[in-house]
């Protein structure tokens, strides 16, 4: 149980959890937002390249001892 509470943890400080959280919160209220489509793809591809921005980064910072902001 402990090892599930550490990867919870985990997941809750990781940023790629937070950007994903956010696209999902902006593709689920976009209507009530008033949210076009054609933006909604943009905010998406911007939010997936994010992810994958910060992916890129921890992978570089394995191996070494980077801190996060």
């Amino acid at each position: 149980m402990n090892i599930m509470k550490e990867m919870l943890m985990r997941m809750f400080k990781s940023r790629k959890f937070w950007y994903g959280f956010s696209i999902i919160m902006v593709i689920i209220f976009s209507d009530k937002m008033g949210i076009s489509d054609v933006k909604m793809n943009t905010l998406c591809m911007v939010g997936v390249a994010m992810i994958l921005g910060q992916g890129i980064a921890d992978i570089a910072c394995m191996g070494k001892n980077c801190k996060k902001k």
